[in-house]
C-alpha cells in the first residue's frame, strides 16, 4: 500500500511469503520461504487485523487461497509481480460467514465452529500495469476494452475459531483516523511464476481441478 514508506494505515495479518515489508520486491518474496502447502506460492496476502473487544489481536488460524477459471474459457497465470487491492460493500464478494459461503455479514458475526473472512479478487486485468495508485485500476471484475485479459480468480478465506456471544464487539483494526475499513484484502504476486503458470495449465484450463497437485493447503 505505501511502498517504500514504513507505515500503514492499519494492523494486518499476512500469510504467505516470509519477511514481507515496505521495501520487497516480488523477486524477493520468491526467496523468502512461505507458510504455504504449495512451495512455489510464496505471493503476499494480507487482510486487516481483527480486534477483540478489549482490544488485543484476534489471530486467524489459518488461510485458503483459490485460484479458479470459468468453465470452458481459458485464464491466463496472473503476471509476476502483479499487486491488487479488493474490498468494499459488495455482499456477493466480500464478508465474514460461518461457513464456507455466505450470505455475507460487513463485521464478524457469531460462529460455533469458525468465523472466516471471504474477498474475492478481480480476474480482468489491463495488460499493462502490475499496480496502479488506487491499487484497483489495472483490474475490473468485468472484461471489457479497458481490461481485456483474463486471468485466474482468486479469492482468499482466512479463518479464525469460533466466536460466541459477543461477535458484535469483535471489528476490523481501526484506520489511523478512527474510521473502522470494510472487509478487504491485498494481494502481490511473488510465485514462483513456472509453478503458476504450471498449474494454470494443468489445473485450471483443463479443468483437472480434483487431482491431488491442485489441492494444496494455504496456512
Amino acid at each position: 500500500m505505501f511502498f517504500g514508506l514504513p507505515l500503514a494505515s492499519h494492523f494486518h495479518d499476512f500469510f504467505g511469503a516470509h519477511g514481507v515489508d515496505a521495501f520487497t520486491t516480488a523477486d524477493e518474496l520468491g526467496s523468502s520461504g512461505t507458510t504455504c502447502g504449495h512451495s512455489g506460492d510464496t505471493a503476499a496476502y494480507w487482510a486487516p487485523s481483527v480486534m477483540a473487544p478489549d482490544g488485543s489481536l484476534f489471530r486467524p488460524t489459518h488461510i485458503l487461497a483459490y485460484y479458479r477459471g470459468p468453465q470452458g474459457t481459458p485464464v491466463r497465470a496472473l503476471p509476476h509481480g502483479l499487486k491488487m487491492v479488493a474490498g468494499g460493500v459488495d455482499p456477493d464478494n466480500f464478508g465474514f460467514s460461518c461457513s464456507d459461503q455466505g450470505p455475507y455479514s460487513q463485521t464478524p458475526v457469531d460462529c460455533p465452529e469458525k468465523l472466516v473472512l471471504h474477498v474475492v479478487f478481480p480476474s480482468c486485468w489491463d495488460g499493462v500495469n502490475l499496480d496502479s495508485l488506487d491499487h484497483r485500476s489495472h483490474m475490473s471484475y468485468t472484461c471489457d476494452d479497458a481490461h481485456p485479459i483474463r486471468v485466474a480468480r482468486l479469492s482468499i478465506h482466512v479463518q479464525y475459531p469460533g466466536l460466541t456471544n459477543g461477535a458484535s464487539g469483535y471489528h476490523l483494526a481501526p484506520n489511523a483516523d478512527g474510521s473502522l475499513p470494510g472487509p478487504h484484502a491485498d494481494f502481490f504476486n511473488g510465485w514462483d511464476q513456472a509453478a503458476l503458470e504450471d498449474m494454470v495449465a494443468k489445473c485450471i484450463n483443463t479443468g483437472n481441478d480434483n487431482s491431488g497437485e491442485c489441492h494444496q493447503p494455504n496456512v
